[in-house]
């Protein structure tokens, strides 16, 4: 039996529009709380022996949803670059780059920071903040380092840094073109920041 494919024009029908309201409230529910890709597809078909208005219309429809792992859209670490970065424009400052080698060294300071329970710039086999760009290959002409702990947002810890003279000048140093951080749950303080500022 040949089956066709109706195209929807036909909007004064009941029919049709709670299966657009459902469709759209779906949609909007689905694209609103996941970040992650979502197919959806609807497909209508109808007998061509009886009319359209007729209750012999079948909808089948194919959806294939991946759940939210997050609900936010972005990660604590942008979301406090970003932060940065608005406090920077807002002074007359140029934005800082993202910088995957500074996030990378960033990062696995906070996480060296709980796993061997320590809170400083230096960690307990003597290395720095340059050392550890080294490490990672970022070459460098300066650097900077904010750490922050215990801070459970990006805006309360970007509000710790500005409310301290030494960290706000890191943060607002024009002598910086690209920034990494570092954002790990865990240790005594809970949450442990690491911000690295750097020029090649």
């Amino acid at each position: 039996m040949k089956e066709d494919l109706l195209i929807l024009s036909n909007w004064n029908n009941t029919f049709w529009k709670l299966a657009a309201s459902i469709a759209l409230a779906l949609s909007f529910f689905l694209l609103h709380w996941s970040w992650l890709p979502i197919t959806s597809s609807l497909v209508v078909q109808a007998s061509p022996a009886l009319p359209l208005s007729a209750a012999t219309l079948r909808v089948s429809s194919v959806v294939t949803v991946y759940l939210p792992l997050v609900i936010k859209t972005s990660s604590p670490e942008e979301e406090l670059r970003l932060l940065i970065n608005a406090e920077r424009v807002s002074r007359g400052l140029a934005p800082l780059a993202f910088d995957m080698l500074l996030a990378q060294a960033a990062e696995a300071h906070s996480q060296d920071m709980i796993d061997r329970d320590f809170f400083d710039h230096i960690n307990p086999d003597g290395l720095d903040p340059g050392d550890r760009l080294d490490d990672v290959g970022y070459v460098w002409s300066n650097f900077g380092e904010t750490l922050g702990a215990g801070y459970t947002t990006p805006e309360a810890m970007l509000n710790g840094w500005l409310n301290s003279s030494g960290h706000r000048n890191i943060l607002l140093s024009s002598n910086f073109t690209e920034i990494g951080l570092g954002y790990v749950i865990g240790g005594d303080y809970g949450y442990y920041w690491t911000a690295v500022f750097a020029t090649p």
